[in-house]
């Protein structure tokens, strides 16, 4: 035994059952292809709307103005609803 622990982990080594090499450069191919007909469709500078930075900040800041307002108009009405309920309520006491 020696002083210093020298322990090499397991090395995983694992061996494909069903390996074609024909079957694989064919598909290696085909990801070639398909790759370079994407780069031609969409240019590499070309970003998305969605992956932009700061897109998501937006959007949620946008849905929380649009809750915000609804939230708002819906307190004015229910003030109007009240202040009006209590009007009536004093003409009918008062009358």
């Amino acid at each position: 035994m020696s002083i210093f622990n020298l322990y090499k982990a397991r090395q995983y080594k694992y061996r494909y059952i069903y390996y074609d090499p024909k079957k694989e450069s064919q598909q290696m191919q085909t990801d070639v292809c398909k790759d370079a007909l994407n780069s031609v469709a969409a240019p590499e500078n070309h970003r998305s709307a969605i992956i932009r930075k700061g897109v998501f900040r937006q959007m949620a800041d946008h849905r929380r103005n649009i809750r915000m307002h609804k939230m708002h108009k819906s307190n004015i009405i229910l003030l109007c609803c009240i202040v009006a309920g209590v009007i009536v309520l004093w003409l009918i006491i008062s009358g």
